[in-house]
């Protein structure tokens, strides 16, 4: 079940991404999605 929760948290993450547009340009610049 590690997997499913590694998926909600990325899914989180893009959540948070897409709420605050500067940060998370800025954080895909650091650390490209895989």
């Amino acid at each position: 079940m590690q997997e499913v929760a590694n998926l909600q948290r990325r899914q989180v993450r893009i959540l948070k991404y897409i709420a605050d547009p500067p940060f998370g340009v800025s954080m895909l610049i650091k650390y490209p999605a895989r």
